[in-house]
């Protein structure tokens, strides 16, 4: 593991220290940013910060070169969802040798030393079997997007990250003390990144614990007055629904209508509904230009709720990277509890592919119960689950945001996973919603043109014949 400061630079406590005294100083902001001493201003930052008024340090921003992470790291990180991340894709590139984390696995009850050694040797052995089956995979025809759903939850992955230093210390806090603390991998991550930055910045990362209050212990609570009161869904029917629309705000078109006759007119809310009531085609003229707009504010008045089935680990994080929504994402030791997994169509036609494939699963899944009754502990066995493994996620957008996150999702271009889960969701929405959501769709629908330049379809007409029938 490795992790790079990009843009490192001394005095970087200096604007915080200038923001500090800006709400109570004479004088303009750059003069009092050019008149900071932090020799002697230093200690403003710490008593700003031990009343809690820490919006001062969101103006000091790193950008980060993270190598040797593991996708399970990359995935906790990508929550936190006020950073920038760009990832090394895995739909393009080989991953035959970039590598993987090889947890010491811990154990939930006392064993040997000869059953602790088998355990850690059997998963190096099984990771280097999940990588040549994987290269196997692809030199037989298969594209590395699809060969991916058989590698190790614990394949090494690079990155860059962009975060202001508030995002930064809750991030920190979530890997040493909140939920990443169970995880030695994301621990010692978490201890990584705040040793290099309080080298930098020790005013602020110093104090972490003063700046986060609160403890991050809702899932053992939970699991405490929740466990054997529901049936969890962890195998899933072939035919289950992709997509569910499980609640949005009632009568979105109306209100979406109203909200733009309020911006526009700052008139009473029943006076817009009336208007509303007394012209039969004033509102879908209203939708029209709010959802054509390229400021659709009005959208944001309205929420949908969406429940996600049976999506692949891979998908998770394409869903995750969008940042105006309210993700539920199960705790990550319940990831790999379905013993389905992600079936790409090509294995279906083709023999050799089928045969490695299936193998595969196999062969992991019996080494997967082993450890299970060996007492390896559930915050190691994250690292056996395969990027294949399915699991349900819960979300709610703004319908503003749904219409950002279906232009690059229900994209042609776009993986065909997301792509299959990203048209139920618009197909779904339609009929909530018609005339608001027909404007809705890949950048080809939405805006009228294709922005993937050189890689685009080139069907567009044909893409949005389909999206038109949804």
């Amino acid at each position: 593991m490795k992790i790079t400061i990009l843009n490192k630079a001394e005095g970087m406590e200096k604007i915080a220290a200038a923001a500090a005294k800006l709400s109570t100083t004479d004088g303009t902001a750059e003069g009092i940013y050019n008149n900071i001493d932090l020799d002697k201003d230093s200690k403003l930052i710490q008593k700003v910060i031990k009343i809690r008024h820490v919006t001062l340090i969101e103006h000091i921003y790193f950008n980060l070169a993270l190598e040797g992470i593991s996708v399970f790291i990359e995935q906790f990180l990508i929550e936190h969802r006020l950073c920038a991340f760009t990832v090394k894709s895995r739909r393009y590139v080989d991953y035959r040798n970039q590598g993987t984390y090889i947890p010491d696995f811990e154990f939930d009850k006392k064993v040997s030393d000869k059953t602790r050694q088998y355990v850690n040797e059997a998963y190096k052995n099984h990771v280097n079997y999940l990588f040549e089956n994987y290269a196997k995979l692809i030199d037989n025809g298969m594209k590395v997007e699809d060969a991916r759903f058989i590698l190790p939850y614990s394949f090494y992955s690079d990155m860059f990250m962009s975060s202001n230093a508030r995002e930064l210390t809750h991030l920190i806090y979530a890997c040493i003390y909140g939920r990443g603390r169970h995880y030695s991998e994301i621990r010692n991550f978490g201890e990584m990144l705040h040793s290099k930055l309080k080298e930098l910045a020790p005013n602020i990362f110093d104090n972490i614990r003063l700046i986060e209050e609160g403890e991050e212990i809702s899932e053992e609570k939970l699991n405490v007055i929740l466990n054997n009161k529901v049936q969890k869904r962890r195998d899933k029917k072939d035919n289950e629904d992709k997509v569910e629309i499980v609640d949005f705000t009632k009568n979105p078109e109306e209100l979406v209508a109203i909200s733009a006759i309020i911006k526009n007119q700052q008139c009473a809310y029943y006076d817009a509904k009336s208007l509303l009531e007394s012209d039969e085609s004033l509102q879908n003229k209203i939708l029209e230009i709010v959802c054509t707009d390229k400021r659709k504010r009005e959208l944001e008045q309205i929420n949908f709720t969406i429940r996600i089935n049976n999506v692949s680990l891979p998908i998770l994080t394409h869903i995750s990277r969008h940042r105006i929504q309210a993700l539920i994402v199960p705790s990550f030791t319940e990831f790999g509890k379905s013993k389905k997994n992600k079936i790409p169509a090509i294995v279906e036609e083709n023999e050799t592919l089928k045969r490695i494939f299936y193998k595969v699963l196999d062969t992991h899944n019996n080494l997967y119960d082993e450890f299970v009754k060996l007492g390896a502990s559930k915050y190691s066995l994250v690292y056996m689950y395969l990027s294949g493994n399915l699991i349900d996620i819960q979300t709610t957008m703004n319908a503003r945001e749904v219409f950002n996150f279906l232009k690059v999702r229900a994209c042609e271009r776009a993986q065909w996973e997301i792509k299959e889960y990203s048209r139920e969701m618009l197909a779904k929405l339609k009929k909530i919603a018609p005339n608001i959501f027909k404007y809705a769709g890949p950048s080809c629908v939405a805006t009228g043109r294709c922005t993937e330049g050189v890689m685009s379809c080139g069907r567009q007409d044909e893409v949005r014949e389909a999206i038109g029938k949804l």
